[in-house]
């Protein structure tokens, strides 16, 4: 997806306009696009958090939206979401991107507080760290 090829202008939310770099990185390109700013939402795209989304609709307004979500990767993610665009953007590691930082850090012990803790640390203790689910 590139979104220099899109035929609307777009809004970035705040909170994602900080990832853009990285989701460039990952070979998205943005092009042209403007901070979200309240009111000014006619003919613009909205790129929200799914928490921000449901506050627009809420709210009664008619905008076209794009979804940046992990869970945008999934084969239903339009249809459930209803979106325009798909981003499938998740600040969560993966597996092999949370082991690889667990070994990279030398860490000695592990405690996890998120997830699936008590599988996860089983795991890391079968890698001979000390985990332990919190």
């Amino acid at each position: 997806m590139c979104w220099a090829k899109l035929a609307f202008r777009w809004r970035c939310m705040g909170r994602l306009r900080a990832n853009i770099p990285s989701n460039e990185q990952a070979g998205y390109g943005f092009g042209e696009w403007e901070p979200y700013e309240v009111g000014r939402v006619k003919g613009c795209a909205l790129v929200v958090t799914p928490s921000m989304r449901n506050q627009l609709e809420a709210a009664g307004g008619k905008f076209r939206a794009a979804y940046v979500s992990g869970w945008a990767a999934l084969a239903n993610a339009r249809a459930r979401t209803g979106a325009e665009e798909l981003i499938p953007y998740s600040d969560h590691g993966d597996y092999r991107e949370l082991m690889t930082m667990i070994e990279n850090s030398g860490a000695r012990r592990v405690d996890l507080v998120r997830g699936y803790t008590t599988p996860f640390a089983r795991l890391l203790r079968q890698r001979g760290i000390d985990a332990r689910a919190a």
